[in-house]
């Protein structure tokens, strides 16, 4: 029971808040997949920091489309991010926020 509680944490915005620094983004996707009869789209942007997601995050406020639509390949960027990388739930961390910095 603890352990799922714990688990039930690391899920909530705000948990596991990291910056990664100096992240050259290598490419970006959109997929549409569909969830519980709804179609629902993953936005992952691929950096040398690892893979990350772009989702609309209640808590900061964000509008994933259009950071989504702000990350350029090819650029260096500082990426606020929370959540944690779980391969058994085919999970990344989010990006909340980004700054493009220079090379």
């Amino acid at each position: 029971m603890a352990v799922a509680a714990a688990a039930g944490l690391l899920l909530l915005p705000g948990c596991g808040r990291q910056v990664h620094d100096r992240c050259l983004v290598d490419g970006k996707d959109r997929t549409t997949t569909v969830r519980d009869g709804k179609q629902a789209s993953d936005m992952r942007v691929y950096t040398t920091c690892g893979t990350f997601t772009v989702t609309d995050n209640w808590v900061s406020g964000n509008r994933s489309a259009d950071l989504y639509g702000s990350l350029r390949e090819g650029r260096t960027y500082r990426f606020e991010t929370t959540g944690y990388r779980s391969g058994l739930l085919s999970q990344f961390p989010t990006i909340v926020a980004a700054q493009e910095v220079g090379p």
